[in-house]
């Protein structure tokens, strides 16, 4: 529930930024600053646009505009009006959500193929799920396209499907940690069933309904920055910055929340590990993402666990990035050892970061819990939150001390190898 009352809270501040935008008429009269010059002999491109949110569809005529060579021919709510539409009008393009009522964006496309030769087919969604993107390409799309963050380059993707220079592999993106890896795979169990299908729904109304407005709202804000921003005056532009900048904020909150929720169902594919050689690959991509800091990372004996080898590289990876993020020091040190008792792997990450008081150890574990300002440290408070779920989920579990207040020791525990 303190979640969701976070989440709330940050879209009334895209509301009230939004209230307080100057109110100059009309920002999409026309375009007297676009960036892109198009030949008025050239033919436009013509569009047939399907989306089952009016809003949605009211932004992709501003972002396809005739002022940058695209004609929309057609606007369409489901896969059915799809058919009918490209059956009458023969389009260059057709850019069609996958989430529609009746025949969602799946059929169509399906359908379009088998009714005619090559179609070209921009595909849209909301999904933060890796899967989605690579079905969209794999059944026959021309381009993907991730209406949450990269509804701006809707134009540009167009254009080069039509011209038949779309990358495919370009077009699809690495979302959050739980999208993976064998450990995806669902619980059989019937009270699991239930709390899956639960699931499965709150994933769905976040990703698609409460993200809706959002989108429309980081669209319009995008093409405003974009054709707009440099005839405004110094309180228009700060308050189209704020505008910017909480969208922004609520996006990547809802793909956390996303992320989070997604790891709940995940049934984890425990095997025999040995700890040292997962750690190599893991501190390898870590120094990678923060080549702009001196970092020491000491390795010491490390031994076999039982656990999920996809869902413990998350964790560690996330535990050392937060080692390196949150520390001052000229040179971020970070320890790893570990060591078996009983039935039990016990592995240690010691930094020599800012600390965590102790009234806060417990609370850095809630979900979008921050202890700092988002000046001095960028991120949503969800990371570890993410590793607490991921190391429940295989019987193990995580916690962290900080018993002088500078430097923090996060202590992983999980099934140790039989025998």
């Amino acid at each position: 529930m303190s979640a969701f009352i976070v989440l709330c809270r940050t879209l009334s501040t895209v509301r009230v930024w939004y209230r307080l935008a100057p109110a100059r008429a009309p920002f999409f009269g026309s375009l007297k600053r676009g960036r892109v010059s198009v030949e008025t002999a050239q033919a436009p491109i013509r569009v047939l646009f399907a989306d089952d949110s009016a809003s949605i569809r009211t932004l992709a005529r501003y972002a396809l505009s005739p002022q940058l060579g695209f004609e929309i021919i057609g606007e369409a709510a489901s896969g059915d009006q799809v058919l009918s539409l490209y059956d009458l009008h023969r389009p260059d393009c057709v850019v069609l959500d996958i989430a529609m009522p009746g025949m969602d964006g799946w059929e169509a496309c399906a359908q379009l193929r088998t009714r005619h030769p090559a179609p070209v087919v921009v595909m849209l969604s909301g999904s933060t799920d890796q899967n989605v993107a690579d079905r969209a390409l794999s059944s026959g799309a021309t381009a993907y396209l991730d209406k949450g963050k990269h509804l701006v380059r809707l134009a540009e993707t167009v254009r080069r499907a039509v011209a038949g220079t779309d990358e495919p592999a370009a077009s699809s993106r690495q979302v959050g940690i739980a999208d993976s890896g064998a450990g995806a795979a669902l619980g059989a169990e019937t009270a699991d069933q239930i709390d899956i299908a639960e699931l499965r729904r709150l994933e769905y109304a976040v990703g698609h309904d409460l993200m809706e407005p959002l989108r429309v709202i980081s669209g319009f804000v995008s093409l405003l920055e974009d054709r707009y921003a440099a005839g405004m005056d110094a309180s228009g532009q700060t308050f189209l910055r704020h505008v910017s900048e909480a969208s922004d904020r609520m996006q990547a909150m809802l793909d956390e929340f996303l992320v989070y929720a997604r790891a709940g169902r995940m049934k984890p594919s425990p095997q025999v590990i040995d700890v040292a050689d997962l750690i190599g690959t893991v501190v390898e991509g870590v120094t990678a993402e923060a080549a702009d800091r001196s970092v020491r990372i000491d390795i010491g004996a490390l031994p076999k666990a039982f656990a999920d080898p996809t869902m413990l590289k998350s964790v560690l990876r996330q535990i050392l990035l937060n080692a390196i993020r949150f520390n001052t020091a000229a040179m971020a040190t970070v320890c790893l050892e570990g060591r078996v008792e009983g039935e039990t792997t016990v592995i240690t990450i010691t930094d020599n970061g800012i600390g965590i008081v102790p009234a806060q150890q417990e609370r850095v574990f809630d979900l979008f819990k921050r202890l700092n300002t988002r000046e001095e440290y960028p991120g949503v408070g969800a990371g570890l939150a993410l590793c607490r779920r991921l190391m429940q989920a295989q019987g193990g579990g995580v916690t962290l001390a900080s018993p002088t207040g500078e430097g923090t020791t996060v202590t992983l525990t999980m099934p140790a190898p039989a025998g």
